[in-house]
């Protein structure tokens, strides 16, 4: 095993895997204590039941929207099986790291060992990476303008942590807006400027050892920019469609899991079947997902299940706002942190292998 994969799955460790693991069974206990009386006396009905499995499937639609992209993007030359693979392993390195980081730059390493080339590796990922910020980028103004700041910021209950999560929303969102106009111009325009930028950073005194990484991913980026730049249209409407396919289930789920649980209960609200509110849940998760890009715990461990119980409040029957997040990241969550623990051993040990 050379040098560069080692340093790779070094981000793999046992300790960046149990760490979000452990703040979740950490804060899912504190959460459960909270509301201990209403869980202990809670059951799904029949009608509540099929939201959830409802949810369960709109995941399965998410992973698919990833699935169909990577198939797209690299025009066919990954078998369906590498797609599925490559989309669990990349969740997973995703689940384990900082949300502002993701599992990007490993993702790029995962597909080179399915027998890729670099530079289409490079390609892959940075044309995923586009098209998850474009959408980012597009989505948040047009639901702003649609649904209405109040609606999204400030919440009947004067909950004073939650009408000061604007500022969370506005850094992340400028970070991604940032981030767009720079990959934009870069991988479209100026790649070449891109380049010399990297090289320039990592120049500075304290960042010399890595000079010679930015010099081939330097190089590694303009063969990117040279492929993105001759794809036709109906390339980027298909892979955008997958894109938007993706992260619209996403949010979507989260709509089923409150329905499932208000239907549940003895009281639930006549107005959360409003289509005006069921948009403002889903408004509210893409808010979240923002917000979420500048907090530093793995997969945004802790701070999503906090940030969900509050944030939703509005919409999710009294005493049951801890559950409810704890369901939302049992189904959108954790099952990636379990499924990635699986193959994730038997990937390295298919591609490491001596006879590699």
């Amino acid at each position: 095993m050379n040098t560069s994969a080692q340093s790779h799955l070094k981000q793999f460790r046992l300790s960046r895997i149990l760490l979000p693991i452990f703040i979740g069974i950490v804060v899912a206990i504190y959460l459960v204590y909270k509301e201990k009386d209403q869980i202990a006396s809670f059951s799904f009905n029949t009608h509540g039941l099929l939201f959830i499995l409802g949810a369960i499937g709109l995941m399965l639609c998410r992973d698919f929207g990833y699935i169909l992209r990577l198939r797209t993007l690299s025009n066919r030359s990954l078998s369906w099986i590498q797609c599925i693979k490559i989309v669990f392993l990349w969740e997973f390195a995703s689940a384990i790291t900082p949300t502002a980081i993701g599992g990007t730059g490993v993702a790029v390493f995962f597909l080179h060992r399915e027998k890729l080339s670099w530079a289409e590796s490079t390609t892959i990922v940075m044309a995923t990476s586009f098209l998850d910020e474009l959408f980012f980028a597009l989505s948040f103004p047009i639901l702003l303008l649609t649904i209405g700041w109040n609606d999204l910021f400030i919440q009947y209950n004067a909950n004073s942590f939650v009408n000061n999560l604007i500022w969370f929303a506005i850094i992340g969102y400028a970070i991604k807006l940032c981030y767009i106009i720079f990959v934009s111009y870069a991988l479209f325009f100026r790649p070449l400027l891109f380049k010399r930028i990297i090289v320039g950073i990592v120049s500075l005194p304290f960042l010399r050892r890595w000079k010679d990484d930015a010099l081939e991913y330097g190089d590694e980026f303009i063969l990117a920019s040279k492929n993105l730049q001759n794809k036709p249209a109906i390339f980027w409407i298909k892979s955008f469609f997958a894109t938007a396919t993706s992260w619209i289930s996403r949010y979507w789920t989260a709509n089923l899991i409150i329905l499932g649980v208000a239907v549940s209960t003895l009281n639930p609200n006549p107005q959360l079947i409003e289509i005006s509110n069921q948009m403002i849940i889903f408004a509210r998760q893409l808010i979240m997902w923002i917000m979420m890009m500048v907090m530093p715990s793995p997969g945004g461990a802790g701070f999503s299940e906090f940030l969900f119980s509050q944030y939703m409040t509005d919409f999710i029957p009294h005493g049951y706002e801890n559950m409810v997040s704890l369901i939302w990241r049992a189904i959108s969550y954790y099952p990636y942190l379990l499924i990635g623990a699986i193959i994730f051993p038997i990937w390295v040990r298919n591609n490491f292998t001596k006879n590699k």
